[in-house]
């Protein structure tokens, strides 16, 4: 891993019929970050985006080093998953004994359950201390046993992190900033999920407001016509 692990996008642009992700532009550091938005806003392709696997239409993404991605579906094996399984490795031993990994399982891969092949995809990411690891609904088919390990492992994590997912209880527990995708555009808030849901939906409510006539009256305080400053514009 770099000394200090970056991720930048400068007017990164991407689309297939019409434009998903329009000149979006975002500076991001070490630390754990939610992505979220609506279904179809492209919160998948920006991950594809970042790892190198598509490649935008217009714009520059900036990587420190390596990118990791897990994707939602793992059908077999990785390499990366293999090489964890077979090693002698005093950590990874404990890595394994940790999330309760049989490197017996793998040659009987396709009968695993989705919750078991997902623990062993992100332990193989977790170990690899990638620059960028990127994670597309990692609790999706696990148990809360399983959540509560991988959690701490997640936090463990030195670079930058960047998460996809629908469970707000992943998303409070393990980002600190929230960035959320709409109408092609993407902003950042320097909270997690249930603080900077907050602040978008009091920001929508004051536009509507004021869209209407119905905004704060001139002798109302400043302290309720004054954004707050945790919301930064992407």
């Amino acid at each position: 891993m770099s000394s200090t692990p970056f991720l930048s996008l400068t007017s990164v642009s991407f689309g297939y019929q019409a434009d998903l992700l329009s000149a979006v532009d975002l500076d991001i550091g070490p630390g754990w970050h939610g992505l979220v938005g609506p279904n179809g806003s492209g919160k998948s392709t920006l991950l594809s985006l970042i790892a190198g696997d598509l490649r935008p239409q217009s714009g520059r993404i900036s990587v420190s080093g390596p990118v990791v991605h897990c994707v939602q579906v793992i059908d077999a094996p990785t390499g990366d998953v293999v090489d964890l399984a077979e090693s002698f490795d005093p950590f990874d031993f404990a890595l394994r004994g940790r999330l309760g990994l049989d490197p017996a399982t793998i040659d009987r891969w396709p009968t695993l359950s989705p919750g078991e092949r997902r623990r062993w995809q992100v332990a193989a990411a977790v170990r690899q201390a990638p620059d960028i690891l990127l994670l597309d609904e990692p609790t999706n088919h696990l148990d809360q046993d399983a959540l509560a390990d991988l959690v701490p492992l997640l936090r463990a994590h030195g670079g930058v992190g960047i998460v996809v997912s629908h469970d707000r209880s992943l998303l409070d527990d393990l980002t600190s900033s929230t960035i959320r995708l709409s109408g092609g555009s993407a902003r950042m808030w320097r909270a997690p999920y249930s603080v900077a849901r907050d602040e978008w939906q009091l920001g929508a409510a004051r536009e509507l407001a004021s869209s209407t006539g119905d905004g704060p009256s001139r002798g109302s305080s400043s302290a309720a016509s004054t954004p707050n400053l945790s919301l930064i514009h992407i």
